[in-house]
């Protein structure tokens, strides 16, 4: 399997994992019906804010595999990398909307994308290692 082939899987996770959290972030905040936390244009802007943070993580990822990834390898260890970050966030925002729902439990929404930035730079850190070890052992 070629880069371009493993890059195409791993935009496929970060675009499914992206819309699967910013539906999950627009279902917890029940924006229709009688919720009175939306009243106005500002509130909705605010929805929309969250729902930016939410799926920051994957852009990010998206965009580090567009433009900063080549090599066969490398490719294969982040899309690696994208898919377990992927696994957990969908476990953790299923967990904390529908299996444990609690007051507290939107804080998930809050902490889990700064957690999904520092797993991502760790994924980042593997395959540029990765990278490295590759191009070492060529030369050798």
């Amino acid at each position: 399997m070629n880069a371009s082939k493993i890059k195409k899987i791993g935009y496929g996770m970060t675009v499914a994992t992206a819309s699967g959290t910013g539906a999950l972030i627009f279902y917890a905040a029940h924006p229709w019906g009688g919720n009175e936390a939306y009243q106005t244009w500002p509130d909705y802007g605010s929805l929309a804010m969250m729902v930016l943070w939410g799926i920051a993580p994957f852009l990010l990822l998206a965009g580090l595999l567009r433009f900063a990834l080549q090599h066969e390898l490398t490719v294969l260890t982040f899309t690696t990398g994208i898919g377990v970050i992927a696994v957990l966030s969908a476990y953790t925002l299923i967990d904390a909307i529908f299996l444990h729902p609690d007051a507290q439990g939107v804080l998930i929404f809050l902490f889990l994308p700064a957690l999904q930035l520092i797993v991502s730079a760790i994924a980042w850190l593997f395959a540029v290692l990765s990278t490295k070890i590759l191009r070492f052992a060529q030369r050798s």
